[in-house]
């Protein structure tokens, strides 16, 4: 969702994606202060305009086959039934180091972005699935500052991802928010059933 904010701190996240250093997080740049005085609060925005400004974006998720941003909104609102929104942070692939960067350095961001899309579709839950080599106690801490601020009128909670590639797959991360294993649904599926993965040649 940053993109939809602030195309700069995009560019630096993408650097982060081709290999740059993370390295320790300045706190300023965690801070909420900071981050209201370049930005500002989430704006009230209705359903059509949060599409509107996806489609403008142009952001689309790899990951889903580049499937726009806006599309899978649209097809929520269509839907018209109870949603709940998943900011992902735990993708495995190496393109994904941006995740960990912008939840490292600009937490905020992602958190107006799950917040504007909560509002949106009118969410009553919202996650943060974060991969286990993000600080969780920085991110609640984050929270906490939203909290007291009454930013997030939608509570965020925070899951952690077991350390695996495909625990960020999308049927992966909706079969461990329901109480499952972290595995994408045929591998599950599989597992269950007692097959295995390869089998011996000759």
């Amino acid at each position: 969702m940053t993109i939809l904010f602030d195309r700069n701190v995009q560019a630096d996240a993408e650097d982060a994606a081709r290999g740059a250093l993370i390295g320790p997080a300045p706190a300023a740049q965690r801070e909420l202060h900071a981050h209201l005085s370049a930005y500002g609060p989430v704006p009230a925005m209705s359903a059509q305009a949060v599409v509107q400004l996806a489609t403008d974006s142009g952001l689309t998720g790899h990951g889903g086959a580049g499937f726009p941003l806006y599309r899978k909104l649209e097809a929520v609102l269509e839907a018209r039934g109870r949603a709940i929104v998943v900011a992902n942070g735990a993708e495995g692939e190496p393109a994904s180091a941006k995740d960990r960067w912008l939840l490292t350095r600009r937490p905020h961001l992602v958190l107006d972005g799950l917040q504007l899309v909560a509002r949106a579709t009118k969410a009553n839950d919202a996650y943060l699935y974060v991969s286990s080599r993000v600080p969780v106690a920085t991110l609640t801490d984050v929270l906490a500052q939203r909290r007291r601020a009454g930013l997030d009128p939608v509570s965020v909670t925070i899951v952690t991802a077991p350390e695996a590639f495909i625990s960020g797959e999308e049927s992966a991360v909706v079969s461990h928010l329901s109480g499952g294993v972290a595995l994408p649904q045929v591998f599950d599926r599989e597992l269950r059933m007692g097959w295995t993965f390869s089998k011996p040649c000759g």
